[in-house]
């Protein structure tokens, strides 16, 4: 029977390597044993792809993220409540209108769950920036998004209210 066991050697190995991984096999009672060097060179290598991969791999599911927001029907409805909006458009200076990326880390303004959504848009114009604060609800996972609340904040500390739902009312 023979077991494998791994050793880190921290001087030049036979092979001329300085600080290479050695890979020792023992076979019982034998004390024949073999090495197998990989270089810091190798390893460096090896850490920059994994590096490499894992900031490529968070980026992607970042930008599937804002995507799937984006393309969500609370997210939509409100941008065109927005557009809609002439007093709220005018403070903006727009068109033309931007949205930008949410800051998905900012769990306080942008949650959602089965029933209930609420999200904080960054949009800008040509003269002003501020948040689209909005509100959705849903009796049901599988019913449409129903918005409760439309509020345009710009930088400036000004708020424009869009769209309030009263307690109680139907639509």
């Amino acid at each position: 029977m023979r077991e494998t066991k791994a050793a880190w050697r921290g001087c030049t190995t036979g092979h001329g390597s300085p600080a290479s991984v050695l890979v020792e096999e023992a076979s019982s009672g034998c004390g024949v044993s073999a090495a197998m060097p990989v270089s810091l060179r190798a390893l460096r290598q090896l850490a920059v792809f994994w590096g490499v991969m894992s900031t490529g791999g968070g980026s992607l599911m970042y930008y599937l993220l804002q995507k799937r927001f984006q393309g969500s029907e609370f997210y939509q409805q409100s941008v065109r409540a927005l557009e809609e909006h002439t007093e709220s458009m005018t403070a903006l200076g727009a068109p033309p209108l931007r949205t930008h990326l949410l800051h998905l880390r900012d769990t306080t303004n942008n949650h959602v769950d089965a029933l209930s959504a609420k999200l904080a848009i960054p949009v800008s114009g040509q003269h002003a920036r501020g948040f689209l604060r909005s509100s959705s609800s849903r009796t049901e996972p599988k019913e449409r998004w129903e918005m409760q609340e439309v509020v345009l904040c710009l930088g400036n500390g000004s708020c424009i209210s869009i769209l309030r739902k009263a307690e109680g009312s139907e639509e």
